[in-house]
């Protein structure tokens, strides 16, 4: 799934709101609120306007690059311990059948998996969406959502590792290898989100979401997109291209981290900052498992 919620627009508005909630109330001793202080930065975020965004206030602090780092490592700490539980709940039984007249043996595998992994699956991208439109909440919402999320994952994970015994290991050392690469580009100057930068990788992780709703809806009704899900060098091809997309998107996480920061935004928007970025995280793994995948 790519990671919808930090686009600039969505960020800024989210923390006027919050602020608003935050200082609503308080008297002219009060700091001065996330408009004013966009008014005195020259970072080019846009000014917030105030939407449908909101939740409980959580005092006057402001939001640090250290307080996300925090909150996006105890969310993924969720996902890795739910993650353990998920992959316990796949059940892969193999039975090898002998061959007749010199022929090979061969290996019948029977996989179940618990509905659990369903319920999980709706409740994580329910709690995405609803983060999503109401970032105020996602104090409240990320642990939760890291928890069923991980349980998936774990799931997943189990059901990869069975077609390809060590899949897992190579995805989750190339998300960080990746990840790590693209902190440091980043963090040197040599990959900046540009506003031409910005709309290229939101234009094209918008066309990946459309195919993938293509693709579940075709998958509903019978039908298959077979240059999406083949395994020759068109998929692998396409496999690249996504991975990369849900790369680049990193930039754009940390870009708006860091703009949020040095703008002062609320801290209540660490949680919502934190929540887009492990968004983007999880997709970035899956999609390095479908690219190993494909190796075969």
């Amino acid at each position: 799934m790519s990671n919808f919620m930090l686009t600039p627009e969505r960020f800024s508005s989210a923390a006027q709101k919050v602020d608003t909630s935050t200082t609503a109330g308080a008297g002219e001793a009060t700091s001065s609120s996330v408009s004013d202080r966009l008014s005195t930065q020259r970072i080019d975020l846009p000014t917030p306007d105030v939407g449908t965004y909101g939740g409980p206030g959580f005092g006057s602090e402001v939001m640090t690059v250290a307080g996300t780092a925090r909150i996006a490592s105890l969310l993924l700490a969720c996902i890795a311990g739910a993650a353990a539980v998920g992959w316990q709940v796949v059940k892969v039984t193999e039975t090898t059948i002998p061959g007749s007249f010199g022929s090979p043996d061969t290996v019948s595998r029977d996989v179940s998996v618990n509905p659990l992994v369903f319920v999980a699956f709706i409740l994580a991208f329910g709690l995405v969406l609803f983060t999503s439109f109401k970032p105020g909440y996602a104090p409240f919402t990320s642990v939760p959502y890291a928890l069923a999320e991980g349980f998936v994952l774990g799931a997943v994970s189990h059901l990869f590792e069975a077609d390809s015994s060590g899949i897992v290991l190579q995805a989750l050392i190339g998300t960080l290898a990746v990840f790590l690469g693209i902190l440091f580009a980043y963090s040197t100057g040599l990959l900046r989100a540009t506003p031409k930068f910005r709309r290229m990788v939101i234009m094209a992780t918008f066309g990946i979401m459309c195919v993938y709703i293509v693709s579940f809806v075709g998958a509903l009704l019978g039908f298959d997109i077979s240059f999406w899900n083949q395994s020759g060098m068109v998929g692998v091809g396409i496999s690249l291209f996504v991975c990369a997309i849900a790369a680049l998107n990193l930039v754009l996480d940390f870009d708006l981290i860091e703009q949020g920061a040095a703008r002062g935004f609320p801290k209540q928007m660490e949680w919502y900052a934190a929540f887009g970025l492990v968004v983007t995280l999880v997709w970035l793994y899956l999609e390095i498992l479908r690219l190993l995948s494909r190796r075969d």
